[in-house]
């Protein structure tokens, strides 16, 4: 995969903007980033869910795929060596992390947890 092409997919996706991250540009929307790329564009990283899906991609593709230890560890973020990428498994990547930053952040339970503490009590009539 090409710069141009990764850059042409991320920026096709509905919402998408390309903004400076530290030493990288990313892509991202409102709820996050999905990608980021190197300036050189030899290596772009992507986020990656859930994490056995993350798991896999490493191990059934380590010429294509890397860690960025706990970037990867901790957030998800998948590195990959563009010149080495399958275009529609890049392209795949994308548009899952896009899904996944675009749909509505999960609820909470219905069932509210149990506060820790002493109950509260209603004070004494007078």
């Amino acid at each position: 995969m090409t710069e141009a092409q990764f850059r042409r997919t991320a920026l096709a996706l509905p919402g998408v903007t390309e903004k400076p991250h530290f030493e990288r540009t990313s892509f991202r929307v409102e709820r996050g980033i999905i990608a980021t790329l190197r300036r050189d564009a030899r290596e772009a990283m992507v986020r990656v869910r859930p994490p056995d899906k993350l798991d896999a991609m490493l191990r059934g593709f380590p010429e294509v795929f890397f860690s960025y230890g706990g970037w990867t560890d901790r957030f998800g973020s998948l590195g990959i060596r563009l010149s080495r990428a399958p275009r529609a498994l890049v392209e795949q990547l994308l548009r899952d992390a896009h899904a996944d930053l675009r749909a509505p952040p999960a609820r909470p339970s219905s069932r509210s947890p149990r506060r820790s503490g002493s109950p509260r009590t209603r004070p004494p009539a007078r």
